[in-house]
């Protein structure tokens, strides 16, 4: 599972984007369910990928610590 910062200015459109594999996908979905919990509106309509969609950078750190938390709480 990985997560990376997507967008730029010109973009209107910045997106902590996620992805990952087949293996993972019970796992993820637990942890984009937990997020939603805490208020997110992820995106998860495209198998291995989903997408939060993030103001600036800050609120895409913020979404970081949130995600590494839920993967420390969610092992399986």
């Amino acid at each position: 599972m990985t997560i990376n910062y997507v967008g730029c200015r010109a973009w209107r459109n910045r997106l902590a984007e996620f992805s990952y594999t087949e293996k993972e996908e019970c796992r993820f979905l637990k942890i984009a369910n937990h997020l939603r919990d805490l208020g997110y509106e992820i995106d998860t309509g495209v198998e291995g990928w989903a997408a939060i969609r993030v103001d600036d950078r800050d609120e895409y750190n913020q979404v970081v610590e949130d995600y590494r938390k839920a993967k420390r709480l969610i092992k399986k």
